[in-house]
């Protein structure tokens, strides 16, 4: 609405003048009618000055004037509006022209008066929220039920006047308007979007409606926020090391009640000891668990929380008792929405849990993107602790390693100083870092504060910022606008690569991937997809992943490639196996810590051992395997993170240049993936699924961090080809051939779900 007043301004000043000039005028006191017209024309001028700023119209105060002169229109148009009724009401009735204006000044008094309750409206919820929802101010109570309820009065008779000027609308003799106001003009466009806002004011009732819950109106609301580290990347963007409490009431955050960030192993320890009994039993059971004695971790009184069916591969034990399954590992799943479920699940099943205060209403997670994409702003920049005076200011370029090497004080390459842990917490650092963050934001206004919401916005669309709310009918708005971050299941063609590090290590940020999707289209409206995916590991000759004793500094990943859920996986190569049992003349240190079953052979329904094909998202077909890529010698040619057997690996990296990626091949077809034009032609699109947590290439902005770039090829030499149906469409021969005369479509960083152009033909 904002960015359509100006021209809504000299449509409505357009109507007045055209009713003026060919009918009224010689009817009516010009006198009067005069300066309704000059008067309107007077304060129309001042909006469209007034919307020049469209961060000044969110705040109260002009508001108040934009009010004033929005309430002088409407009195205008109100005796412009009688007169028209009384005088040109004759007239009307022998010219559709002059019914035309009588009706389009109609319609311009019920949507000036629409404008007026709608600006009632806006005042209604915004002066309580002075300073956004993060202000701690006490000058404003905030939001009330009272408000709420005044704000669906002042909107249901707003509604109705828009109802009425559509009803006017629907009378217009289209070939009769001036030809400013017809179909394909500038204005005329506008109008034709006139029906269309009463679907809206639905959306708007549902807002008020689910707004009290959301914002805190009556009853406290709380959100988790959660910070998820890229750099050991996970399918909902990162390992969860961090999380706060986010409590708002009366849609503003209480002073009392700061949201900070803890550590989120504290929560998962509470986790924990509601399912094991005897703690002590459980960690020597656990720790000492062979092959002669499997069944200790089966034993329920020895038993952890375990991941969901869903992730049986997921392969953590013996964190503190046999599964390691918490809120720090509980995005497995590529669809947000699916991971803040799991996450409330948890926080709420943790009775006496730190920062736990009752009924979650959503989830918020982010990634060190979205956090140095603030740090860039002219109006935020760097942040100093003084709590740390040996540390660098923390800016986009140092923000992930100086987290790091606070939090992993064993790292090697930190700054002077960075080991040194305040208060005993290895994750202090980062709650102080945040609150740095949030005090900056608070004070920021105008143009710095719209700064911080396109920040936002952008990242929600690069899924670096997520969020879920628990009310069914805000989460489907959310994804209706393309923000709730879940995996497509709606149709159409496309597919979405997902990895999750399971190596315990900081590699990602020393990965990169290419995505090459060859796509032949077929007469019978099908398609086939050769996708080569090339995994890149670039270990630097001085980096560090954080590798102990018990985490090599290789890359080990498990990949899901999605598929439309019509399609038939036609084959698959590449995926590494694990390794089952012990090398001959190799002692397993392994069992001392067991955390993958591979090793011990003693749960091999935990093992990924060959690719599977079973999907784990409804509506999409799926292969998922293992991704290794090793930064040292391995004589037996074990891979990855498995080789655990000490006498071998020595906890340095040998990296190997002509040896650091891994190339994954998988094919299939999608039925109906192309649509005729009726013409014996047809188009074809397909839509790239953007992993939160991945970025694209390294700028001065985003120095790091798993790199993915995608290519999409067609080929159309077989729309006139008779086909034979045994054709092996693996074989690399016929992909050669397709690949020869392609069509190159798209080819960049994937930064966000993306739809290739239309290759019609």
């Amino acid at each position: 609405l904002r960015r359509e007043r100006p021209a809504a301004a000299t449509m409505l000043l357009v109507f007045m003048l055209g009713f003026v000039l060919t009918c009224v005028a010689p009817l009516v006191p010009l006198a009067r009618l005069g300066w309704d017209v000059a008067d309107a024309a007077h304060h129309a001028t001042d909006l469209q000055t007034l919307a020049q700023d469209p961060q000044k119209l969110i705040q109260p105060a002009t508001l108040k004037l934009v009010q004033d002169d929005v309430n002088a229109i409407e009195h205008d148009l109100y005796e412009i509006n009688a007169a028209a009724n009384i005088a040109g009401a004759p007239l009307a009735a022998a010219s559709s022209t002059l019914r035309n204006y009588r009706l389009l000044i109609r319609m311009g008094y019920d949507l000036t008066a629409a404008a007026d309750e709608g600006l009632q409206v806006g005042q209604t919820l915004l002066t309580p929220l002075q300073g956004g929802a993060l202000s701690t101010s006490a000058s404003s109570p905030g939001l009330t039920p009272d408000d709420i309820q005044q704000a669906r009065t002042v909107l249901a008779d707003a509604q109705v006047h828009v109802e009425d000027a559509v009803a006017a609308y629907n009378q217009i003799n289209q070939l009769k308007l001036p030809a400013q106001l017809r179909p394909g003009s500038k204005y005329g466009s506008l109008l034709s979007l006139l029906p269309l806002s009463v679907g809206a004011f639905n959306q708007l009732n549902t807002l008020l409606t689910i707004a009290p819950a959301m914002l805190g109106i009556g009853q406290p609301a709380n959100y988790i926020v959660i910070a998820m580290d890229r750099s050991e990347l996970r399918a909902g963007g990162g390992f969860q090391g961090n999380y706060g409490i986010l409590t708002l009431k009366g849609g503003k955050q209480p002073a009392d009640e700061p949201l900070s960030l803890v550590n989120t192993y504290d929560l998962d320890q509470k986790y924990y000891d509601q399912f094991v009994p005897d703690k002590t039993v459980a960690q020597q059971n656990c720790a000492n668990t062979t092959a002669s004695q499997p069944d200790i971790r089966k034993n329920s009184a020895y038993n952890g929380p375990e991941p969901p069916k869903t992730y049986w591969w997921w392969p953590y034990s013996n964190f503190s008792w046999c599964w390691n399954w918490g809120l720090r590992d509980s995005n497995l799943s590529p669809d947000f929405p699916t991971n803040a479920r799991a996450a409330m699940a948890i926080v709420q099943a943790t009775s006496g849990s730190l920062l736990n205060p009752g009924p979650i209403q959503g989830v918020v997670g982010f990634t060190p993107q979205f956090i140095g994409d603030l740090l860039q702003l002219p109006d935020i920049g760097s942040i100093t602790l003084s709590e740390y005076p040996k540390d660098p200011p923390v800016t986009a370029q140092n923000l992930e390693l100086e987290i790091h090497c606070h939090q992993l004080p064993s790292g090697t390459g930190c700054p002077p100083g960075s080991s040194d842990v305040k208060g005993g917490d290895r994750k202090t650092y980062t709650h102080l870092l945040s609150q740095a963050l949030l005090a900056r934001i608070k004070t920021l206004h105008g143009n710095g504060l719209k700064a911080v919401i396109e920040s936002a916005l952008t990242a929600l669309k690069n899924k670096d910022l997520q969020v879920y709310f628990a009310d069914p009918r805000a989460e489907l708005m959310l994804q209706q606008l393309g923000l709730g971050a879940q995996i497509n299941t709606g149709g159409g063609d496309g597919f979405f690569v997902v990895d999750t590090n399971d190596g315990a290590n900081k590699a990602n940020l020393y990965v990169s991937e290419t995505q090459q999707d060859l796509v032949t289209l077929l007469p019978n409206g099908g398609a086939i997809h050769r996708l080569r995916i090339t995994v890149n590991y670039n270990y630097p000759k001085n980096g560090w992943v954080y590798a102990d004793p018990y985490t090599p500094e290789d890359y080990n990943d498990v990949q899901r490639v999605y598929m439309p859920g019509d399609a038939t996986l036609l084959g698959f190569s590449g995926f590494a196996h694990a390794p089952v049992g012990v090398p001959q003349g190799q002692t397993d240190h392994y069992q001392q810590n067991p955390i993958n079953d591979c090793i011990t052979a003693d749960f091999p329904d935990h093992c990924l051992d060959l690719p599977v094909t079973e999907s784990d998202v409804a509506g999409r077909t799926m292969v998922m395997g293992l991704v290794n890529v090793s930064c040292h010698d391995d004589a037996n040619g074990m891979p990855m993170y498995y080789l655990y057997f000490w006498d071998q690996y020595t906890g340095s990296c040998h990296f190997d240049p002509h040896a650091n990626s891994q190339v994954i091949n998988v094919a299939w077809y999608s039925p109906n993936a192309w649509i005729a034009n009726g013409k014996g032609g047809g188009s074809y699109t397909e839509l790239i699924e953007k992993q939160a947590g991945t970025d694209g290439p390294p700028s001065t902005a985003n120095p790091s961090g798993s790199v993915v770039a995608v290519t999409v090829l067609i080929d159309s030499s077989q729309l006139k080809a008779s086909q034979n149906p045994g054709t092996d469409w693996t074989d690399e021969g016929l992909r050669a051939q397709a690949l020869a005369h392609a069509k190159k479509v798209f080819d960049g960083p994937l930064t966000q779900d993306t739809a290739t152009p239309e290759f019609a033909w």
